[in-house]
């Protein structure tokens, strides 16, 4: 494989790096703030990659990975579960509703998966980032009332997913 100059990589990736980080994390800035890490450290290691061992996107998805990974794991941002496991003097119950909520969390992204991009990012603004249907509605394009829609036929497939999977939640 011959190797392409970085402006024509940067160009060739840059936006399906920026589209595939923005739908894991569903927050605009972040995902550019992102980006700009992956491609700085592309741009860093430019001249040692080798064409041998992956292809460009190949690599550049692996970096993404990697960012993506090392952001939330310096966040240590795990408030939500130690304010939903108050401090039981039976220690064994308290291990077994952490090993629950961790176990409904995976499920819960696996059918997050089945959602499209849009249904994704607008579940997760909602529930996660706490923001309205209007506000919502400015970041998409779409009028409040889409969005509400677009939010319950979201919901309803999860709900689907988690019966039909016989997941009890």
């Amino acid at each position: 494989m011959e190797k392409i100059q970085y402006e024509e990589f940067y160009k060739t990736y840059y936006e399906k790096v920026y589209k595939y980080i923005l739908k894991k994390t569903a927050n605009f800035h972040l995902s550019e703030d992102l980006t700009m890490d992956v491609f700085t450290c592309c741009y860093q290691h430019f001249e040692e990659y080798n064409p041998q061992k992956a292809s460009y996107g190949t690599w550049v998805f692996a970096v993404a990975n990697n960012r993506l990974k090392n952001y939330y794991r310096d966040r240590k941002d795990f408030a939500e579960l130690n304010e939903q496991l108050s401090v039981s003097d039976d220690m064994e119950e308290t291990v077994i509703r952490a090993q629950h909520i961790m176990f409904l969390r995976d499920k819960l992204a696996d059918a997050l998966e089945t959602l499209n991009e849009t249904q994704q990012a607008i579940v997760i603004l909602r529930y996660f980032k706490n923001k309205n249907a209007t506000e919502i509605a400015q970041q998409f394009g779409m009028t409040p009332t889409n969005v509400r829609v677009t939010l319950k036929r979201s919901i309803k497939k999860l709900k689907e997913y988690f019966e039909i999977n016989k997941i009890n939640y």
